[in-house]
């Protein structure tokens, strides 16, 4: 995780704890979500790359307040997601089946 959030931020972190474990089943695939709280240690947030040749190019990178999810494209569950950061994050490291559970 450190070295992938590295790679395209160029932020170094600390991996906090595990948050939530999810599952997203999608045109036949099965995607498991693994959710981290991380604090930046150092670095300044930048546009990185995916070094992988097939893997989709990362054209911005920026920190967004919360509550401006669904303005920039999360769906409109992102509002439950908010309501659960502003929690504190309840029931972390815990399995919340799908995505959508926890706002996804």
């Amino acid at each position: 995780m450190r070295r992938e959030v590295k790679e395209e931020t160029g932020l170094d972190i600390a991996i906090k704890r595990l948050l939530y474990i999810c599952d997203r089943l999608e045109d036949a695939h099965h995607v498991v979500h693994i959710t981290f709280l991380l604090q930046r240690t150092s670095g300044e947030l930048v546009v990185g790359r995916e070094p992988e040749p097939d893997a989709n190019e990362i054209l911005a990178a920026e920190f967004v307040p919360i509550g401006d999810l669904q303005s920039r494209g999360f769906s409109a569950f992102s509002a439950e997601f908010q309501g659960i950061v502003e929690a504190g994050f309840p029931d972390s490291g815990s399995y919340k089946g799908p995505t959508r559970n926890i706002g996804l």
